[in-house]
């Protein structure tokens, strides 16, 4: 998605300079923690940097563990929540993710809006009616996003049928983002997915465009009910992910695909779509257009 400001680095910013700052003597020098509360905050910053750490390396479940001990000692700190809830969902824990997203607006109800990745999550616990709403509220302070309108077009489909989820499509006009135009006009019904393909090709070198192009074309073949072409280009998509493992929508392809091979059992794997690690030379695909 395009921006939040309750992204993670907002979350690691924000609670490495809320908690546990150690005092500073006037010649610059760290001073010894003075009470036992200044030794516990000092602790829980400690206890931060290492969940951030351990997520950072895609250690998810130590950093679970580390983010609990956060919690326990700051259990009303909607921002520890966060950092929980992306953590979840990264491990591909739906459920508590969706329960962590819940906490971080018990305690901080002005955050709603801003949970474009509760709504994420709403989608894959196949809450679509919760999930249309969390991106409707999303509109309201972001309304210039390409994905929050498909996310939101998922949702409504589920809910009702696709003619009538597109004759609802959130109209965008100024997602500037290759190539987002595109994606837009592909769940509109009014452009294939070689359109998509062939856009984020020419902007090679940058890869992260045909990242995006191979995980929204899953996205629409899965929505049409057309399962093998879905798993081919969100096949395509992870080997595109820039591989960032603290960052949700780097991570959604690998994690979307996990969902579904769990969801789906034992299964051959397709060949993949779009534009690979294995046929970047090749700026040309013969089945995008199906």
């Amino acid at each position: 998605m395009q921006k939040t400001v309750f992204c993670w680095l907002t979350v690691v910013f924000a609670l490495t300079h809320q908690v546990g700052c150690s005092a500073q003597s006037p010649e610059g020098k760290t001073s010894q923690p003075e009470s036992a509360s200044q030794a516990a905050e000092q602790s829980l910053s400690e206890i931060i940097k290492a969940t951030q750490t351990s997520f950072q390396q895609g250690d998810y479940s130590k950093a679970e563990e580390l983010a609990t001990a956060a919690i326990t000692q700051q259990p009303k700190n909607a921002r520890l929540h966060m950092l929980m809830a992306d953590i979840r969902f990264i491990a591909g824990d739906i459920p508590g993710a969706i329960e962590s997203y819940d906490n971080v607006i018990k305690f901080q109800p002005e955050s709603k809006p801003f949970l474009w990745q509760r709504g994420l999550a709403l989608y894959y616990a196949q809450k679509f009616e919760d999930g249309k709403a969390q991106f409707e509220t999303h509109q309201t302070v972001n309304s210039q996003d390409v994905e929050n309108a498909v996310w939101h077009l998922l949702c409504a489909a589920k809910v009702e049928n696709l003619d009538a989820a597109r004759n609802k499509l959130i109209p965008i006009q100024r997602d500037t983002r290759v190539p987002m135009k595109e994606i837009y006009e592909l769940f509109a019904g009014r452009l294939k997915p070689n359109q998509v393909i062939e856009v984020a090709q020419a902007e090679s070198p940058n890869e992260l465009p045909l990242y995006y192009a191979n995980l929204y074309i899953g996205l629409y073949h899965e929505m049409l009910g057309q399962e093998k072409l879905a798993r081919q280009f969100i096949g395509s998509a992870v080997d595109q992910s820039p591989g960032t493992k603290n960052n949700l929508m780097m991570q959604l392809a690998r994690i979307h695909q996990e969902l579904r091979d769990r969801q789906a059992g034992p299964h051959t794997a397709e060949p993949k779509l779009g534009r690979t690690t294995e046929n970047k030379k090749d700026k040309k695909t013969d089945k995008n257009d199906e």
